[in-house]
């Protein structure tokens, strides 16, 4: 008789053995074929050259494996670019472009793409090279496209290298019946836009797993103490983050931190973080200086504030200064620029407006006076003028277009044909919707220029501290040196500062940049263009976003007696040393307007963000429910894999 309690003798049996099958390594092993079905997906199914740069990435590599040595900046192959653009064209890359490359250009190469990469580290790059050496028996050029996808291949292996790594530092922290375990690579290798990323022609793919290999031995350091087979692995892998990307370069500083938490122990790790927080805060000081004119973006390089005490001052008691000093490079594009607010903008559209302004300088010069700049400075207006040595006020007309959407007044002198350095003041700069004549002169109701009478009728002006009366924080001189070598495209840390102490410019370019930053993370593919279809498509993501950043609050107050402090306080210095850099990239270009930082910046650090999220969603469910949570969750995971992939095909194969 058979028992009811139990099964079949041959289904108990059947059971039993695939009890034994279900071991970490076929778990692991099941992550890793996921990751490859996945990532082989969008190698073959993205069409060639919409990632981020592809065409510039690809050309790094293809130099290499061509020319059999390291590329320097400027170089380029004609026959190359032109079989690239060429596919461009046939892939349809150019369709929502304004205009086409030439193919057969009078001079210089053919364009494929806007950002040259040769002067990005050559790590990934000499990776990437490898099966174009194989390839080139075919000429070099050959089927420019199989090329493509051979080195998407190599993005491939970095991407299962990186789930692999996941497994392994999961393995340093969990048991192995945990199911955070086997979660954090299984849920990586089914997030869309990082397979889109790992699976491109990007130093990306490259940063993300030497970095995640960095972590792991970091996190091995700061776990299980010292040992010199962790240093050589964290130091190694810390130095080669040095030469894949310059994202991956906070690594340095976190190897030196987790050596000292390795070495110290008890009391005296905690005395390290304190350190480090007071470190962080007096060097933040430090860098800081008061004086500079508030509300104006800096771009100068000069030791002197922009603001200064002068007696020829025309209104109030301070003015602007810029130096300006012939044949250093430095001050070829010195500047002031200041941010016209959105609510102000949408009065001055489809009007005209008047920029006035009093300028002079320490010896009479041709220069300029102050610029306006339409759209990121495409539309660009100012009126050449010679600066003299007296305070004269210059004025002009400008008629602003109905599609204008961002205008930036900038203190840009100009200067041309000098010998000697030379200083430049400005004074009661004044921009107000109307056409005023140019032979008149505003007079201010007082010193800080915000109302007037221009003609005997009322103004408000719409500058902010238009007389530089207002004082307001810098940076320092050499820390701005120091920062435009490490922030990308020669960037400075005054330009964030500013757009801290500017909130009504700032906040909503911050708004779109967590919007963006959000997208791009779960689901946002090609150069950050191609949304999932329908209607709302992100509303779920952002509500379990929510509920595991939340979440995570929530674990850290129930389980504070249990948590490994230390672990978990490194996991959070990488998170928003990654995270932080990432943000901070885009309002630097703020006087631009035209740059929003996307998640693949961000991405060195998705083992630890993917765990604080899953112990976030964690905290919400029930214990006794724990054994059940993966089932839902790889749900949602698994539909938007499929409705990425269905977008996907819709947007590229459904024209």
């Amino acid at each position: 008789m058979i028992s009811a309690n139990k099964p079949p003798a041959r289904i108990h049996s059947l059971l039993t053995k695939l009890n034994k099958l279900d071991t970490p390594h076929l778990r692991l092993i099941l992550c890793l074929a996921i990751a490859l079905i996945h990532g082989i997906i969008y190698v073959f199914m993205i069409p060639p050259w919409f990632h981020y740069d592809e065409p510039n990435h690809f050309e790094y590599a293809w130099l290499i494996a061509n020319r059999h040595q390291l590329p320097k900046p400027g170089d380029y192959d004609q026959e190359m670019r032109r079989a690239v653009a060429i596919s461009e064209l046939q892939n349809h890359f150019y369709d929502t472009w304004p205009s086409k490359p030439d193919l057969n250009p009078s001079k210089g190469p053919v364009y494929i793409g806007p950002i040259s990469q040769l002067n990005d580290p050559p790590l990934y790059y000499i990776v990437a090279s490898l099966p174009l050496w194989v390839m080139d028996r075919t000429g070099g050029y050959g089927v420019i496209e199989a090329q493509v996808r051979a080195v998407r291949l190599v993005s491939l292996v970095f991407y299962l290298l990186t789930i692999w790594i996941a497994w392994g530092l999961m393995g340093e922290l969990t048991s192995s019946t945990n199911p955070l375990r086997w979660m954090v690579p299984l849920c990586m290798a089914l997030l869309p836009s990082f397979t889109d990323i790992m699976t491109a022609i990007n130093n990306d793919a490259g940063a993300v797993a030497f970095f995640s290999l960095f972590l792991w031995g970091a996190i091995r350091l700061v776990h299980k103490g010292f040992s010199w087979g962790n240093v050589f692995w964290a130091g190694i892998t810390a130095i080669l983050c040095v030469f894949i990307k310059p994202t991956t370069l906070f690594a340095i500083p976190l190897f030196l931190i987790a050596i000292l938490l390795a070495v110290l122990h008890g009391k005296l790790r905690w005395l390290t973080w304190g350190a480090l927080g007071l470190s962080i805060i007096v060097a933040v000081l430090a860098s800081l200086a008061w004086g500079d004119a508030a509300y104006w973006y800096r771009y100068t390089l000069q030791d002197q504030p922009t603001r200064s005490l002068n007696t020829n001052a025309p209104v109030g008691k301070y003015v602007f200064q810029l130096e300006y000093v012939p044949g250093d490079a430095r001050y070829k594009n010195t500047h002031l620029s200041q941010v016209i607010p959105v609510k102000p903008l949408k009065k001055l559209r489809d009007h005209n407006i008047t920029i006035g302004a009093y300028v002079w300088a320490s010896q009479t010069v041709q220069g300029t006076t102050p610029t306006l700049l339409l759209n990121g400075g495409r539309q660009r207006y100012t009126k050449a003028i010679t600066i003299s040595e007296s305070p004269t006020y210059y004025t002009y007309t400008v008629f602003i277009p109905n599609d204008t959407k961002y205008i930036v007044l900038s203190l840009s002198p100009n200067i041309i044909k000098t010998d000697s350095r030379v200083t430049i003041y400005y004074d009661g700069i004044v921009l107000i919707q109307g056409k005023k004549p140019s032979k008149e002169i505003p007079f201010f109701d007082n010193s800080d220029g915000i109302t007037g009478t221009w003609m005997g009728k009322k103004f408000t002006n719409i500058i902010q501290n238009a007389s530089a009366e207002k004082a307001g924080l810098r940076v320092q001189p050499i820390i701005d040196k120091l920062g435009e070598k490490v922030i990308p495209d020669q960037r400075r840390p005054s330009e964030l500062l500013y757009s801290i102490l500017d909130p009504r410019i700032s906040s909503p370019y911050y708004q779109l940049t967590f919007r963006q930053l959000f997208w791009t993370f779960w689901a946002k593919f090609g150069w950050g263009e191609t949304y999932l279809s329908g209607h709302k498509p992100y509303r779920l993501l952002g509500i379990l976003t929510l509920v595991g950043l939340t979440g995570i609050i929530l674990s850290i107050w129930r389980w504070k007696r249990t948590i490994p402090w230390h672990t978990i306080l490194f996991f959070s210095l990488v998170m928003a040393g990654v995270w932080g850099l990432t943000i901070v990239r885009g309002p630097i270009y703020i006087v631009t307007g035209t740059y929003f930082p996307v998640a693949r910046y961000a991405y060195p650090a998705i083992i630890p963000s993917m765990l604080a999220l899953l112990i976030g969603w964690r905290a919400w469910i029930p214990e006794r429910w724990w054994k059940y949570e993966t089932i839902p969750l790889l749900c949602v995971f698994l539909f938007y894999d499929v409705y990425s992939i269905v977008s996907l095909i819709s947007h590229f194969y459904g024209r």
